[in-house]
């Protein structure tokens, strides 16, 4: 089983709640229930490599969008 069904960590761990992620919790013991990769001797091993990929894509997607500079910025009333 997934730890991220443990209800005693993730209450309603069906239910898609991002800001159980938010730094705001940052004395709970809850802080620490999600590592994706590991840690310690037991680490993802493949972990350098899967953050280098995201940032190539990352800078892949960025590199295709065009950034165009605009005279004013729409007045919304």
């Amino acid at each position: 089983m997934p730890f991220t069904t443990i209800q005693s960590f993730f209450p309603e761990p069906g239910t898609f709640k991002p800001e159980r992620f938010l730094d705001d919790d940052t004395e709970s013991e809850r802080r620490y229930t999600f590592l994706p990769f590991g840690t310690g001797p037991r680490a993802c091993i493949a972990m350098r490599f899967a953050m280098h990929a995201m940032k190539v894509c990352l800078l892949q997607a960025i590199r295709h969008v065009e950034f165009v500079d605009i005279e004013r910025t729409a007045q919304v009333h």
